[in-house]
């Protein structure tokens, strides 16, 4: 409504009293209209009443205003295409209206809006009926309450254990207790140590070390998460995305640049996923469709699993979904409809879920990969690691925790924690709570690495913010880059001789704490910045040309 409008344009607006003209699609984009980016574009510079190219609070609602106008005369295209002489729109047809309007919805949540609009018939909608259900779509963020709640739950969640976390780290260091506040219970979430829900098996959950007398749920929380903990919630949900990654998706939806997501933003941040997940499947039954009558062949099933599944397809978590919505992938002659279809992939999904909360929160493929690193230790194929042998994995993989006294201390509180039944081996899944403890100790390192790194070598916010975006589109899984993989970003500007690839060799080992030819963003940064200052294949003068040469293209096409 107009009123959370103008909420969020003095949020934004506060301190400057305006805002760049490119800023504001991320206005648009928090508020929940899909217009595109071009258009936006044009809408805020035929508001920009002084051609400032910065938007005034005023400004800015007008600007609004013209973005709702324009969805308008969209709903009024789609009717003129799929509603009675334009008017009316079977209920039917509202899921395709819809997506014609890039609002991807699930049955369910169209269900649960219409069953709370006032409509005139309950068998048609109206354009204005279908402008009270946007608005509604969007004031619910694009989930069903039972959605909002398990997302708000696990958000909270991550809140406190952060919290209580933190507590404990001053009592180690401070033997009197700080105050905890008023004794408050967070949402129930399997946990695993103090880290975010992790496994829901037995074996795998257990309970935070609690010192005597202390009540860590009395522990004040504070209600917003940072890119490393929002990371945590979304892996939870299925969605595993580079650290880098989700640090570029809280920066665009953070917009009093506070550096964390209250629940409402990251709701915000969480929907767009799931609506780019929701697209992806309807675009690809579209495509599919081959006859046209809303109905894919079920040999094709098979399939849409491959290019869908994030983490690999699984035929045997195929068929039970499949079983799940009362058919078989065995019928290759038989066709499901389109809601069947998303049906199927909603049962697939959760599947893929399950399954990830019982592996520390990892995927396929990374289970896949962190399983050859197990076999590799387990040389007698007892199914479990021996003491002696966690000391190499570490050593290996995480070598940052044993080069001092506090990093080897954390490590044993972290073996103790994570071994259940106390032999002082594990098996596969408590070795997979240990590397996701390990892997989010690295991350927060990292973090901390990279604010001293970016201070040091003058990186301005902007300029890291690129750099970001580049070393996230490139990094492996466990975030990290090859200085192949630099060779490769920096082909669009220039070749490295072979005297170049050793210069960049040479900068590699030397950035990275280890000398090896690795590098996480900290290093990245390090890296790019030697690169520039060292004029290394002559970037700088091949930079030059060109940004010349965009230059120019840009005054052909003006």
């Amino acid at each position: 409504g107009v009123g959370s409008q103008q909420d969020i344009a003095k949020k934004l607006i506060a301190e400057q009293q305006e805002m760049p003209v490119e800023d504001v699609w991320r206005v648009v984009q928090y508020l929940g209209y899909k217009i595109s980016y071009e258009r936006v574009q044009i809408i805020a510079r035929e508001v920009d009443n002084d051609a400032s190219g910065y938007i005034s609070f005023q400004e800015l609602l007008k600007l609004v205003r013209r973005v709702r106008d324009a969805e308008r005369e969209a709903i009024s295209t789609v009717f003129e295409i799929l509603a009675e002489e334009g008017i009316r729109l079977q209920l039917r047809d509202l899921g395709h209206a819809l997506a014609e309007l890039r609002y991807y919805v699930t049955e369910d949540l169209i269900k649960h809006i219409l069953d709370h609009l006032r409509l005139k018939s309950n068998q048609y909608v109206t354009q204005d009926e279908t402008v009270a259900f946007l608005n509604a779509l969007r004031e619910k963020d694009g989930f069903t309450p039972q959605e909002r709640r398990e997302m708000e739950g696990a958000f909270e969640h991550q809140c406190q254990v952060t919290a209580q976390r933190r507590f404990l780290q001053q009592l180690e260091e401070h033997p009197h207790p700080p105050k905890t506040g008023s004794p408050k219970t967070a949402p129930a979430s399997p946990t695993t140590g103090l880290q975010i829900p992790v496994p829901a098996s037995p074996k795998t959950t257990h309970a935070s070390p609690r010192p005597p007398g202390v009540n860590l749920d009395a522990v004040r929380a504070d209600h917003a998460v940072d890119a490393l903990r929002a990371s945590r919630v979304m892996r939870w949900f299925g969605f595993t995305k580079p650290l880098q990654q989700v640090q570029t998706m809280l920066d665009e939806i953070d917009l009093d640049a506070r550096g964390k997501l209250e629940i409402t933003e990251f709701l915000k941040l969480m929907q767009r996923q799931f609506s780019e997940l929701r697209g992806e499947q309807w675009n690809l039954f579209t495509m599919l469709d081959n006859k046209g009558n809303d109905h894919v062949m079920v040999s094709k099933i098979p399939f849409a699993v491959q290019k869908l599944s994030q983490y690999g397809a699984s035929i045997a978590k195929a068929e039970k979904a499949a079983n799940e919505n009362h058919f078989t992938l065995m019928d290759t002659k038989e066709s499901v409809s389109r809601s069947t279809f998303q049906a199927f992939f909603k049962s697939f999904r959760r599947l893929e879920i399950d399954e990830m909360r019982q592996h520390a929160c990892y995927n396929a493929s990374e289970v896949l990969a962190l399983r050859e690193c197990f076999n590799k230790f387990d040389k007698d194929r007892s199914g479990t690691v021996e003491k002696r042998e966690l000391a190499k994995i570490i050593a290996e993989y995480f070598p940052e925790a044993t080069k001092s006294k506090e990093g080897r201390a954390e490590m044993q509180l972290i073996l103790k924690d994570v071994d259940q039944d106390g032999n002082g081996a594990l098996d596969f899944l408590e070795f997979l709570v240990l590397m996701r403890r390990c892997d989010d100790i690295r991350d927060e390192s990292d973090i901390q690495l990279e604010e001293t790194v970016a201070v040091a070598l003058g990186i301005e916010a902007d300029e890291l913010e690129g750099y970001r975006s580049i070393f996230a589109a490139k990094a492996n899984w466990v975030g990290e880059l090859t200085p192949a993989d630099v060779q490769s970003i920096m082909s669009y500007i220039t070749e490295f001789s072979d005297e170049d690839v050793s210069a960049l060799n040479a900068i590699v080992r030397e950035v990275h704490p280890d000398h090896k030819l690795l590098m996480r963003f900290p290093q990245f940064l390090q890296v790019m910045k030697r690169l520039v200052d060292d004029n290394v294949g002559n970037i700088n003068q091949h930079c030059e040309r060109t940004l010349k040469r965009a230059s120019q293209r840009g005054s052909l096409l003006l």
